[in-house]
């Protein structure tokens, strides 16, 4: 990932944790309460049950899971043996942006990122161009625009989440092509 990117506050993902936590496992491999276990040394809040959070976490991504019956659209993790997992792209990690929704810790900077990205979400739909790039296009065109010398940043620093009128009014005006 990219400084830019790296530096954006994207929400930290259950699927990421786990993936962290298996490139650190030899093989990439290891038993669900293993990851918990890895999990936990992080500050991750882990709720009441996350042996549980976890299963159902992987078993998204895994299409040797027997008890989905469904079609896994991104096959991440081997079941090789009940409750036991590896990472099919051990020892590297998988591109989770392409992967998983773009969103934003909203508690830091006072959610200003989700209301900039929905901003830019309305004008590449409206321009017709939102679908036809990546989510890393689209995080790359959204860290710079808010980035110091970006045409958001002195927007971006002072707005406030709160008004409204002035997010409605930079969508209304700007074009998707300015920023490609």
């Amino acid at each position: 990932m990219t400084d830019l990117l790296a530096s954006l506050p994207l929400r930290r993902t259950w699927l990421a944790d786990i993936v962290e936590g298996l490139l650190h496992r030899p093989g990439g491999t290891a038993e669900v309460a293993t990851i918990a276990a890895i999990i936990a040394r992080t500050d991750r809040e882990m709720g009441d049950t996350p042996d549980q959070t976890i299963t159902r976490t992987i078993n998204n991504y895994c299409s040797d899971a027997r008890d989905t019956g469904r079609t896994v659209q991104h096959d991440l993790f081997e079941r090789t043996a009940p409750g036991t997992y590896r990472l099919r792209s051990y020892p590297s990690a998988p591109d989770l942006v392409e992967i998983q929704n773009v969103e934003f810790d909203d508690s830091i900077e006072g959610g200003a990122c989700s209301m900039y990205w929905d901003a830019l979400r309305q004008i590449g739909t409206r321009a017709g161009r939102w679908n036809q790039i990546t989510n890393r296009e689209r995080l790359e065109i959204f860290a710079k625009a808010i980035s110091p010398g970006g045409q958001w940043h002195d927007r971006y620093l002072s707005e406030v989440v709160h008004r409204r009128s002035a997010f409605d009014d930079l969508v209304a005006k700007v074009d998707i092509g300015d920023f490609l």
